[in-house]
Formats: structure tokens, C-alpha cells, sequence
């Protein structure tokens, strides 16, 4: 199943879907490099694989860390616990800074977002990986030339580079502010969505308010159903140009879309995630903003993706579904 980018203006429709919801406290994602040296150790009953040192994220997490992140999730997918926060805030200089390093890799077609889980403290939040085009996926029955890619995830061996901070921790994404008074509207009790419009031109990850705000509110309480997804990188593109101030950036929610889209299992309805932008209040709060989201570069790499509408299906990748080039598969 596939995941959405959303960002609406009230009364025009939305683009990303990613997920998130709720405590009131504000922290950036810890990570834990205890085992960098270690050949193997075991993190809530999953062994760890050695990553070779000075190698990242896409997110500037050391991947020594994030392994265990990734891992925690995998041996805890569990119910949905509203003791931990579930969705995450990047700035616009951190979403800059991934799209400098994946346009400096000519190969590099997209990123793949993880479901994880901070050590110790077991908040949920995202490691990104940046992908490479991994040649035609023969395993998806559209007629050649027009199968879709396979992605394949590789690691950083240089951090993102902030434009305007220098604290590195900024990139790991910030997990709080989560209440709709901090700014995430799609918390609320009643929807903020207004009256939808049509958006013009708009990306193929686009869907309505309405739609994400529902998906956000169907997370549900039994055992999250996907482990990652992969987005074309237009998306950090078509984010950039919707952010509407230099110190705005996007909200990541975990979700749930609000259809089953496999034709033989017509029940299951699979997680995601729900991307929207922000900008600051006078307080410097991060406020859902409501933006049109639009087609972006890169679209040699959607191919064979149908747009489904209704219930908030996009056209992102989703594990296990589409788990080729995963660093880390389902168990």
C-alpha cells in the first residue's frame, strides 16, 4: 500500500500521507550509539547488524544507531500507546539539506521512510533512508518498458550539511508539539478542513484534507500493518516550494488509510504516514498550514502508479508490499 503527501490551504484539497499523534511534550529524536562496535546485539529481542562506522541516514542518524531504532519498532509494532508521540517535525533547512545529498548522487531516485522507535524511551519516530534506482521491478505485471523501479537503500557517508543551524540533532526530526494547541490541526475533535477545492495541477501524491484528517484519526489500536515506504524524491521538492516561511517546515503523522486497496484482501486497510507542511505562530509554534501541493521534478521516476482515489491511497511504496532494496525487512 502506498502512503501520501499532503499540504492544504483551508478549502483546497491535500497531498502527503505519513502519520502522527499525541503527548504534549517537545524532544528531538534520541538515538543510541552504545553498539557501534558490537558485531551483533539484541534490541527488545531483535539482533542488531554492524553498520560501518561514519555512515548515515538520510535523517544524519548514525546508522549504528538507527538500526536499533528500526529493530525496537520491528520487535514492538503492538497497539497504538497514546503515551507516545507519534508524529515528527523536520524544518525546511533539514528537508533542503536531504535533497542536496540525494541530487549529488546521479543515481539516487527517491527516499524510504521507516516506522522506528527512540532508545530507551520507545517514542515512535522515522529514520529516512535515501534510495538508488535498482532497475526495473519484474515482479509488477505493467508491460515493459513502464514497470516500476525497485529502490535500493544506500547509506550516507556524509551528513547533510544545515544551512542555518548547526546542530545536527535537527535532522533527526523533533517529536512533540503534537496537540492541536501546538499547531497539529489534525488532532483536533472536529475537522479543520473547511470546505475542500479543487488544487490544479496537482502531484500525484495529493490528497484532500478531509481525506487526512480521517486517516490520521484511523491509526487504530491493533499491530501497525507496514514497516516502511518509499516516496519519489519530487516530494521533498514539492514540499520545498509549499513551505510558505523560511522557518516553517512539514509534520509527519502516522496513519491509516481509510480503504483496502488489494484486490484479493478487500478488508485490510494498511498504515502510512501524512505529510503537511507548517509555519511558525508569533511564538514560533509549528502550525499546519493548508497549502496546495503540486507536480514537482523527477517524474521519470513514477512509473506504472495509477492515482486511486478515494480513502487516501497515494502512490508511495509501502513494506511489505514492495520491500525490494529494504534495509530492514519485516520480521
Amino acid at each position: 500500500m502506498k502512503k501520501i503527501v499532503f499540504t492544504i490551504k483551508i478549502g483546497i484539497p491535500i497531498l502527503l500521507f505519513f502519520s502522527c499523534k499525541s503527548s504534549t511534550s517537545t524532544s528531538s529524536t534520541k538515538v543510541d550509539t552504545t553498539n557501534v562496535n558490537a558485531k551483533t546485539t539484541t534490541t527488545s529481542g531483535i539482533s542488531q547488524t554492524q553498520f560501518p562506522p561514519n555512515t548515515y541516514s538520510l535523517n544524519g542518524i548514525p546508522l549504528s544507531g538507527a538500526d536499533g531504532m528500526v529493530r525496537s519498532f520491528l520487535g514492538q509494532k503492538g497497539s497504538y500507546d497514546k503515551a507516545h508521540p507519534t508524529c515528527v517535525w523536520f524544518s525546511k533547512d533539514a528537508l533542503q539539506a536531504m535533497l542536496t545529498l540525494l541530487n549529488q548522487n546521479g543515481n539516487s531516485d527517491g527516499m524510504r521512510f521507516y516506522y522506528a522507535r527512540t532508545l530507551p524511551s520507545g517514542d515512535y519516530t522515522i529514520v529516512i533512508m535515501p534510495t538508488t534506482n535498482d532497475g526495473p521491478d519484474t515482479t509488477d505485471p505493467t508491460p515493459a518498458p513502464n514497470q516500476r523501479n525497485k529502490h535500493k537503500d544506500y547509506p550516507l557517508t556524509a551528513l547533510p550539511v544545515l544551512a542555518s543551524s548547526t546542530n545536527i540533532s535537527t535532522l533527526y526530526g523533533q517529536i512533540g508539539n503534537v496537540t492541536p494547541g501546538k499547531g497539529a490541526k489534525l488532532y483536533r475533535s472536529t475537522s479543520p478542513c473547511g470546505t475542500a477545492s479543487l488544487c490544479s495541477n496537482a502531484s500525484i501524491h495529493y490528497i484532500s484534507c478531509e481525506d487526512a484528517y480521517n486517516m490520521v484519526s484511523n491509526i487504530g489500536g491493533d499491530e501497525m500493518n507496514v514497516t516502511s515506504e518509499w516516496f519519489d524524491k519530487g516530494v521533498i521538492q514539492s514540499l520545498l516550494n509549499a513551505i510558505t516561511d523560511p522557518n516553517g517546515g512539514i509534520r509527519v503523522y502516522y496513519a491509516r488509510h481509510l480503504k483496502a486497496y488489494d484486490p484479493v484482501d478487500t478488508v485490510t486497510k494498511m498504515h502510512g504516514f501524512v505529510l503537511i507542511t507548517t509555519a511558525p505562530n508569533l511564538f514560533g509554534t509549528q502550525i499546519d498550514q493548508y497549502v496546495c501541493i503540486n507536480v514537482a521534478p523527477f517524474a521519470k521516476y513514477i512509473k506504472s502508479k495509477v492515482k486511486l482515489t478515494g480513502g487516501g491511497t497515494d502512490n508511495g511504496e509501502e513494506c511489505p508490499t514492495n520491500c525490494s532494496g529494504t534495509t530492514w525487512p519485516p520480521k
